[in-house]
This record gives C-alpha cells, sequence and structure tokens, in this order.
C-alpha cells in the first residue's frame, strides 16, 4: 500500500509506516544558498534532512563542502583592529 509516496506495510495485522528513501532537495536553491555562505546544518533544517543527506547530495552534484576550518571563517569572520 501507498500514500503520498510513503509506503506502509502490513505485519501481523499492524499498519507499519515505512518513509520514502529519497527527498527531494531542489538543487539550484540549495547551492546558491551554500554559496552565499549558508551552512550545511541550516540548509538541512530548512529541508527537513539531516545534514549527512546535504552533503551526500552536494558530493553527487560535485560541489566541494567547506572543511571546518572554512566554515568556521564564514560563521566567524577574523576581525582586524586598526590601532
Amino acid at each position: 500500500m501507498e500514500r503520498h509516496g510513503a509506503k506502509f506495510c502490513a505485519f501481523r495485522g499492524a499498519q507499519i509506516y515505512l518513509p520514502s528513501r529519497r527527498v527531494a532537495i531542489p538543487k539550484a536553491a540549495a547551492i546558491a544558498r551554500y554559496e552565499e555562505g549558508e551552512s550545511l546544518a541550516s540548509l538541512a533544517r530548512s529541508f527537513q534532512v539531516s545534514q549527512t543527506t546535504v552533503r551526500r547530495r552536494f558530493t553527487e552534484w560535485g560541489i566541494d563542502t567547506r572543511d571546518a576550518p572554512e566554515a568556521a571563517q564564514v560563521i566567524r569572520p577574523v576581525q582586524r583592529f586598526n590601532r
């Protein structure tokens, strides 16, 4: 049985929900937002998927993700004070 893309399985008289395995993420929007500086975690929250899912899709799409030091620079850029 299938309902709105989700699958239900009858097991010993009860219906068990089996979620769809692949969630659609809008490619162009995700890439644009990431290149503007949004984090993978923020994108994952907005698309209601895990951060691993977003990272995996970016890898499939050939988009390099930021490593930890690069991500920290985007979040907290180095502040320089003039003396």
